[in-house]
């Protein structure tokens, strides 16, 4: 399915292959790190205190560590800013539409997918990167380039409530495995980025993913989520809107 025309601004074209590859890292969280905050915050966004990964030292850990990261982290693919796009019959949810994707700084190598209006340097620079040794098509990382000597990647987290009807999406450090959640699974179609909980099967009733859903939650700004499939009926709620995420590439 196309997108809708309103949402066709921009380069949408599909990138190239990638060249990069590294182990799984959950590095993270086996290291001491010290948290601290960028040296330069973000200032033409809504909310004042908002606390986003671009750039500059979000954290701080062992020389060593990170001279070893600079090393195997080479992004020879196409990049994109991740963007909304309003699903169609959602009468008064405008203020959803346009955003772009950025990471919420929520911890040392940690972050939430959130967004915000206008299309800075804090956005994400994203791009797939397959899942080493697999064959398995459309079986991807959803990595992002922030500016730092290391990748990071979206993460589906499916079981921070398991009956919820839809889950919350994070952006943290490293590239593979995760004890957050389900890193694999990203490819881009017609409608954008897309995710199955079990790549490489047609069978929809193995797939949870309903779609992105996108909230005005507790970081005072919109936070982005996934609905699951078996409760993809259920209405978003009126400070949340159901979106398409539209590659725009740099």
């Amino acid at each position: 399915m196309d997108l809708p025309s309103i949402c066709n601004g921009g380069s949408t074209s599909p990138p190239f292959f990638l060249q990069y590859k590294t182990s799984p890292l959950d590095l993270f969280h086996t290291v001491n790190t010290t948290h601290s905050t960028p040296a330069q915050p973000i200032t033409n966004v809504t909310t004042a205190t908002m606390k986003f990964q671009a750039g500059g030292t979000v954290f701080a850990f062992s020389t060593m560590i990170v001279a070893s990261l600079a090393q195997v982290f080479t992004n020879h693919s196409q990049e994109y800013n991740l963007q909304t796009c309003l699903k169609p019959g959602q009468a008064g949810k405008e203020r959803f539409e346009g955003l772009w994707l950025v990471s919420y700084h929520t911890g040392a190598g940690l972050g939430d997918a959130t967004f915000i209006e206008e299309r800075t340097a804090a956005a994400g620079k994203g791009f797939l990167e397959q899942v080493n040794g697999t064959t398995i098509e459309n079986n991807n990382y959803q990595a992002f380039n922030l500016g730092n000597a290391f990748p990071w990647q979206m993460i589906v987290a499916q079981n921070v409530n398991f009956y919820a009807d839809w889950q919350p999406v994070r952006i943290n450090a490293g590239l593979g495995t995760s004890s957050f959640g389900t890193t694999n699974g990203f490819f881009i179609n017609d409608t954008g980025l897309q995710w199955s909980s079990s790549p490489g099967t047609n069978l929809d009733s193995l797939n949870s993913f309903g779609g992105w859903l996108v909230c005005e939650w507790w970081h005072g700004v919109p936070q982005l989520f996934f609905r699951k499939i078996y409760d993809i009926d259920t209405p978003a709620p009126c400070s949340c809107a159901d979106v398409y995420l539209k590659p725009v590439y740099i």
